[in-house]
């Protein structure tokens, strides 16, 4: 079994996807597969996942017979992988060749760690350097709610769903979700399983992507719920995970109302579910509230 898998989910990527999947293959550390899912592209695609598959045994292609949304997309890649670890790349992604060797002896060395990542460039479509996320997720605690609370406040811009990541990390999480904020709910989740790693280098590259709410909306899931109520159900998500972690009851307890202050911040909302300039109505607001209230007390907050 390969130690290190690699799965890119795409949909019409005919333009930048070569490059993606070449810079995998000039990997220095090369005990790895890659897991290609093409989710009905209606481009050229196929094409090139059947050359580059045919030109080496590592690959696997697998050709969706309809459009599946990127969230599911996503989800089946990893689905499909056997490595001891497991990376997501996107298709208009890009690796420096040292990347993998660097994450995987991390890894290797600290079984206390969930995950390890990088800094991100960040380019253009037309290949102009954008900027550069540096700043690093504080997420290194030995107590996972302390590490859950250092992930829900962190002020990090790096996307941990590019992290090389323990594959029985992400087996204990509901990987990616239809939500807006999808890849801060996965990091949540995985920071309850072990520690984070940063690598103090510039390793990774990615396609910047700036889109529209109701854009991003149609690119995660089909046939989407309106933006307006992703606020509720992100909330919502992030308290079954807590219900669901492995922690004390107080642990849970103080969890949930960080959640609470964390979610009635205008700013941190706007951050976490790109709902720029977006309200929530006081009936919403009151429903996540009292959802929260049940879940910690087993009574409704309006009956007490």
């Amino acid at each position: 079994m390969p130690c290190v898998s690699i799965g890119i989910p795409v949909y019409n990527g005919e333009k930048h996807l070569s490059k993606a999947i070449e810079s995998i293959l000039a990997q220095t550390y090369q005990d790895f597969e890659i897991i290609i899912s093409n989710n009905a592209s209606t481009d050229g695609t196929d094409e090139i996942c059947r050359d580059f598959a045919r030109s080496d045994r590592r690959i696997r292609h697998f050709l969706q017979s309809e459009n599946l949304g990127a969230a599911r997309n996503f989800n089946i890649v990893f689905e499909l992988s056997r490595g001891k670890y497991f990376k997501w790349t996107g298709y208009d992604d890009w690796l420096a060749p040292e990347f993998l060797a660097r994450c995987v002896t991390v890894l290797d060395n600290d079984p206390s760690l969930a995950l390890c990542y990088c800094h991100e460039g960040h380019y253009s479509r037309d290949g102009c350097f954008v900027c550069s996320l540096d700043q690093p997720h504080n997420v290194t605690s030995s107590r996972a709610a302390t590490r859950f609370r250092q992930m829900l406040w962190s002020r990090s811009s790096i996307d941990l769903t590019y992290a090389v990541v323990r594959r029985r990390a992400l087996l204990e999480t509901s990987l990616i979700s239809t939500l807006l904020g999808a890849d801060d709910i996965l990091a949540a989740e995985l920071s309850l399983a072990g520690r984070f790693a940063h690598i103090n280098e510039r390793i990774s590259f990615r396609t910047a992507q700036p889109r529209a709410d109701e854009e991003r909306m149609d690119r995660i899931e089909p046939s989407p719920k309106s933006t307006r109520c992703q606020f509720t159900r992100a909330c919502i998500e992030y308290a079954r995970i807590i219900k669901r972690a492995k922690l004390k009851v107080s642990e849970r307890t103080m969890l949930l109302i960080d959640l609470a202050a964390f979610f009635s911040c205008a700013q941190i909302r706007r951050r976490v579910l790109g709902l720029d300039g977006g309200r929530v109505c006081p009936e919403s607001l009151r429903r996540v509230h009292n959802g929260l209230y049940e879940m910690k007390t087993g009574g409704s907050k309006d009956a007490a």
